[in-house]
């Protein structure tokens, strides 16, 4: 298990917040489950190597109709200049809207800091989901 891991692993257990730890072959990833104010959704934390890197990543928050791909866009980069650190992303293959954090935790508080994004994201998700599923094509 990478450091940045087993660092945001044990902020966790100290907050009593319930994740797993997936170990594959390049990366290890800490999966919690989290529930907003309108739907449940799953946030990855990803560590590639031992420098502390960490990516954050929520799949799949929207499922979208591709015929509603052109207002999608709109939609998306007003949420891309409103939230300086996260990155909402249109995946054309999956139908999908993501949200990206890439963070390089070079501190000593990479799990408190972790715990941190964690909040952001729930925040973002809560007051983007409104918006983004209007252009749903869920399944």
């Amino acid at each position: 298990m990478y450091r940045a891991t087993r660092e945001i692993y044990e902020a966790f257990q100290d907050n009593g917040l319930k994740c797993a730890v997936k170990e594959l072959d390049h990366s290890s990833v800490l999966v919690a489950g989290m529930t907003g104010r309108m739907t449940s959704f799953e946030v990855y934390f990803v560590s590639k190597d031992n420098d502390n890197d960490v990516a954050l990543r929520i799949f799949d928050l929207v499922h979208i109709d591709p015929m509603l791909m052109t207002p999608l866009l709109h939609a998306v980069n007003k949420l891309n200049r409103k939230y300086r650190y996260a990155k909402f992303v249109v995946d054309e293959e999956e139908n999908c809207v993501n949200i990206e954090f890439d963070v390089p935790l070079h501190a000593e508080n990479t799990g408190p800091i972790a715990i941190e994004l964690l909040a952001r994201a729930s925040r973002a998700v809560d007051d983007a989901y409104p918006i983004l599923v209007q252009y749903a094509g869920e399944e």
